[in-house]
């Protein structure tokens, strides 16, 4: 299992259940076994450069398939969950252990702006960083949690009000 770094996940990336037995790869097929049997992760040898497109051509009667509890589609969502073991949109398991304290800074959303793909863009003129999101959720946001890291910023969390800068662990 890899240990992959934050900025090297292929997202959406899927939960794998923490009391697994063992994850292993035999010719190009990646297997979970837990308390309740033996599963298919992925099938590398099915067409398809995406794990979805893998999974939807594999058949159940021949494998049973390993169902994922959860998705999650950007770095905010996986910051802010406790899993730690994934696999990622091209079929990779890792294991995600936060290690590093960031501070946690908040900022006010100046303006919000719907772009032609239906998405809102928030922006953040005093850092010259705009975040674009779905509209549904960008009217009630009055401010914008951001991980400050030397990469960059990373949205954490939004919010109606200004809340006190603290630190997290990515």
């Amino acid at each position: 299992m890899e240990q992959l770094n934050l900025f090297d996940i292929q997202f959406p990336i899927y939960s794998i259940t923490k009391t697994y037995k063992r994850v292993w790869i035999e010719m190009n097929v990646t297997y979970i076994e837990t308390e309740s049997g033996i599963y298919v992760l992925d099938n590398k040898n099915v067409q398809g450069d995406t794990l979805g497109k893998r999974r939807l051509k594999i058949k159940n009667d021949v494998y049973t398939l390993y169902k994922p509890r959860k998705v999650f589609y950007n770095m905010s969502q996986l910051l802010n969950g406790k899993e730690s073991i994934f696999i990622d949109t091209i079929g990779v398991v890792f294991k995600y252990k936060k290690t590093k304290m960031v501070p946690l800074k908040y900022h006010k959303v100046e303006s919000i702006t719907e772009a032609e793909d239906g998405e809102c863009i928030l922006e953040i003129p005093k850092l010259n960083y705009s975040y674009k999101t779905a509209c549904r959720y960008a009217y009630g946001i009055n401010f914008i949690g951001l991980l400050h890291t030397k990469y960059g910023y990373i949205p954490y969390e939004f919010c109606e009000h200004m809340k006190a800068d603290t630190r997290r662990k990515i």
